[in-house]
């Protein structure tokens, strides 16, 4: 079993992996064992504390800033503000304190994005979100909430003809922001599976404003489980698919084959890694499953 993508994938792979052990101690549970073997998380927001810090870097810091010298000069100037309360909400996560982070990270350091024009999950491109774009900025989501919720469609898959699938709820999202959920450091929970011998995979387009791909690899990089001092010192490499040799980005590693716990930053690609990169995306997970290098050992 694999299990791909979000800020969730740490928190079920740990619940899936906790129960696993526990149902292998007591021969007289009715549970199953789940076979999990490896998680992935594509364009994550993880470890927010190192992520959202790493906003500047890529907004305003790279070859073509996103913003102009004004707003670049604001967010980093609220970056401390938005780690202190970050920190609060890491040290004892409660709605009390990581509500105030969800709040003030959101608007300060990520919500200059609205107004730049742009689509936040792929900064290359404009967003008409009052127009031919939508909301989340990619029209193809109301093909696919007109797809799912067609009445033939809801019941080869079994679901209610009374519910109504949306792509994006904002009902949910607003309860999970008012949770606090979005400031807990899922990172913390993916050592132990490492260590269990269950493969980690990041994997990051580098378009990507939202979750872009400088924080989630800074957090890769920071993280304390036993095989970080290989990941770290093994350095990046270039990956290029087996079809017909492209450079496709460039990974990181620790662990044989395609790696115990590796990171991959995907060239040229938003947030919608397949979409945007489907040949590249096809070989990635098809190595990764299949547990084949995905570089050079020559290199």
């Amino acid at each position: 079993m694999k299990l791909v993508q979000g800020h969730y994938v740490p928190n079920f792979a740990s619940v899936i992996h906790k129960e696993n052990k526990a149902v292998a101690l007591d021969v007289n549970t009715s549970k199953i064992h789940i076979p999990l073997t490896s998680a992935l998380i594509g364009n994550g927001l993880t470890e927010p504390y190192t992520q959202f810090a790493s906003v500047p870097e890529f907004a305003c810091d790279e070859k073509k800033p996103i913003f102009d010298s004004t707003t670049c000069t604001s967010i980093k100037a609220k970056v401390p503000v938005c780690q202190r309360l970050q920190g609060y909400c890491y040290d004892n996560p409660s709605r009390l304190t990581c509500v105030p982070a969800t709040l003030y990270c959101w608007q300060n350091i990520v919500g200059p994005i609205s107004q730049s024009g742009l689509n936040p999950y792929d900064v290359r491109k404009k967003c008409d979100r009052n127009g031919k774009d939508g909301p989340l900025c990619y029209r193809e989501m109301s093909w696919i909430e007109t797809y799912l919720n067609r009445e033939d469609i809801k019941a080869e898959l079994g679901a209610p003809q009374k519910l109504n699938f949306q792509s994006c709820n904002m009902q949910v999202n607003q309860a999970f922001s008012f949770a606090g959920d979005g400031m807990h450091n899922s990172a913390a929970l993916l050592p132990p599976l490492i260590e269990d011998g269950i493969r980690v995979l990041i994997y990051a387009g580098d378009q990507d404003f939202m979750c872009e791909w400088i924080g989630n690899k800074e957090w890769t990089l920071a993280l304390n489980s036993t095989v970080q001092a290989e990941f770290v010192a093994n350095g990046d490499h270039e990956w290029r698919t087996l079809e017909d040799n492209t450079l496709a980005g460039e990974v990181r590693q620790a662990g044989e084959g395609a790696g115990d716990f590796t990171f991959v930053r995907v060239y040229q690609a938003g947030h919608m890694v397949p979409m945007d990169k489907p040949k590249e995306a096809l070989d990635l997970f098809n190595r990764w499953l299949d547990n084949v290098p995905l570089h050079k050992n020559d290199e």
